[in-house]
């Protein structure tokens, strides 16, 4: 999971708020 990979969804979620 996320948690697993040491990214949390907020972080990819303000990533892909970055890129619109």
């Amino acid at each position: 999971s996320a948690e697993l990979s040491g990214t949390t969804w907020f972080d990819l979620s303000a990533i892909q708020l970055g890129l619109v």
